[in-house]
């Protein structure tokens, strides 16, 4: 994910892996490259998506690359019901689907 800065401001989008039942909430973002800077906004939510605009603040960590990465990967947890399972059976199922297909060209080509 890119961030757009303008001074100590930044922005940039974000896609949940399900439909947030609120519009807005706290979001913290972390920079991977020096200055390994550390961001604290809002998610602002694109109403009936997934999809939504992050705004923020950076501020000076003091952060090695290892201490950025691991806060970076440590994420949030995801509640039971923030989990979308129809979404992610249907990504299961396409992906299962795209291999039949591929197995299919893969046997008429040997014919």
């Amino acid at each position: 994910m890119r961030t757009r800065d303008i001074g100590n401001f930044y922005w940039h989008n974000l896609t949940y892996p399900y439909k947030p039942k609120g519009l807005w909430e706290t979001a913290d973002t972390q920079e991977i490259d020096a200055p390994f800077r550390r961001g604290h906004g809002l998610a602002i939510r694109v109403p009936f998506t997934c999809k939504a605009i992050v705004i923020g603040h950076w501020r000076e960590t003091g952060y090695s690359e290892n201490q950025a990465l691991t806060y970076a990967i440590n994420g949030r947890g995801l509640k039971k019901d923030e989990v979308d399972w129809d979404v992610i059976r249907s990504i299961d199922l396409e992906k299962e689907l795209n291999a039949k297909k591929a197995q299919g060209t893969t046997r008429e080509n040997k014919a």
